[in-house]
């Protein structure tokens, strides 16, 4: 029983030489926990806010888009693209795309460049909208640029190389540049 008192006194006074040692330590840890906490459920209500306004957009400027309100759904589409959202900028891209909201094929490729400058997007989806934007500059007679965007897809794993490189060799069969079409041709057979 002396012993168990003896152990309690002597666990006592290590707690209280750590305490006084560590006094301020713990007292800023105990201060910024509730800090730290209120940072942490802020910053996640922020984002579902924001989540939530830009999904909110996205379903507006697919009713205008319905309604035949093509100039005001473009808008919205363009400002939600400038958000830089990981789903919905993609996604308003497609929907500008598939249904020709833009005409003017540069001001497509930019929007193309900042859908690719989204930070969370993983490779491969960037690599998927590198193929889309090489096929508009396919239409543009801008073989430079095209090849330029493909070839980070070829010169991968990426799971659009065979694609990339499909895409090449009909695009210079249909150009008439027979020697480039075989070149791509000999590379897919070395896949």
């Amino acid at each position: 029983m002396e012993t168990e008192n003896i152990d309690n006194n002597l666990n006592q006074n290590r707690f209280s030489i750590f305490y006084k040692k560590n006094k301020t330590k713990i007292l800023i840890f105990l201060l910024s926990l509730p800090v730290i906490l209120i940072i942490f459920f802020g910053y996640n209500f922020y984002n579902e806010k924001k989540n939530t306004r830009i999904s909110n957009q996205f379903n507006e400027a697919n009713i205008l888009l319905e309604n035949d309100r093509k100039q005001d759904s473009k808008k919205i589409f363009i400002s939600l693209i400038n958000e830089k959202h990981l789903f919905y900028s993609p996604l308003s891209l497609n929907v500008i795309v598939e249904n020709g909201l833009i005409e003017n094929q540069d001001s497509l490729l930019e929007l193309f460049d900042k859908i690719l400058k989204i930070k969370s997007l993983d490779k491969e989806t960037k690599n998927l909208y590198r193929f889309k934007k090489a096929t508009i500059f396919s239409t543009q007679a801008k073989e430079n640029e095209m090849l330029k965007t493909l070839n980070p897809i070829i010169n991968s794993k990426s799971i659009w190389k065979e694609n990339a490189i499909k895409f090449l060799e009909v695009y210079f069969l249909q150009k008439g540049d027979f020697l480039k079409a075989k070149e791509y041709r000999d590379l897919l057979k070395q896949l």
